[in-house]
């Protein structure tokens, strides 16, 4: 099957990525098109990645590297990693269809209220069971920050955006990538760095939820 950007209908503008814009819209695909009836009628997300601003930013190994990330673990369903349905590319851009999550991120929450400690406790152990799962695969999350943090209807947490994600390597001091605030000090000062960065921008993370700020 060929899916295009007319494969969806009401397109509804959300957000802007780096790359482009971020819409919710309707699937068009019958069940004979869809690969996973979970599509089927429903509203998803699509993200464009303009290819010129991709390629003028040297960002197009960490566009597919997301890819071919959701391609080899998506099967595996984990409940607390974001879900990918496609993706497809035309001359222009490239796209990403994802299920959609309804209760927003947690960056917009924290913008409108501090946690108790009850709840705080539950988002991070969420988050907790995310990071090990994508640690266990062999990989480093790298982009821990409450707009990746995406709440569902029922308030469970689901991480978002694999751009930065990468395999673990004993000699990775030159791949500093990360938000500033909640990236870890040995990746800050170029040296080697493993899974234990993740938790340090988890720390961050918790601070912020109980006191409303940045430590």
């Amino acid at each position: 099957k060929v899916l295009s950007s007319y494969s969806f209908s009401n397109y509804v503008l959300i957000g802007q990525g780096n790359f482009g814009p971020i819409y919710l819209c309707n699937s068009l695909l019958d069940e004979k098109q869809a690969n996973d009836g979970e599509i089927n009628n429903k509203k998803v997300v699509l993200i464009k990645y303009d290819k010129v601003k991709v390629i003028l930013t040297n960002s197009l190994y960490s566009i597919l590297n997301q890819i071919n990330f959701y391609r080899k673990y998506n099967h595996l369903k984990n409940p607390f990693i974001s879900k990918i349905f496609y993706a497809f590319q035309d001359s222009s851009f490239f796209y990403l269809v994802k299920k959609y999550y309804s209760g927003g991120d947690l960056r917009y929450h924290l913008s409108r209220k501090i946690f108790s400690e009850q709840k705080a406790k539950f988002i991070i152990a969420n988050i907790m069971l995310g990071l090990e799962f994508i640690h266990s695969l062999g990989y480093i999350y790298r982009n821990l920050v409450p707009q990746n943090l995406i709440f569902d209807k029922k308030g469970y947490i689901h991480i978002n955006d694999m751009t930065l994600i990468r395999e673990k390597s004993n000699n990775n001091y030159l791949i500093t990538s990360g938000h500033a605030g909640y990236m870890a000090p040995e990746i800050i000062f170029r040296n080697n760095y493993g899974t234990e960065s993740d938790f340090y921008s988890l720390g961050v993370i918790l601070y912020e939820i109980m006191f409303n700020k940045l430590p």
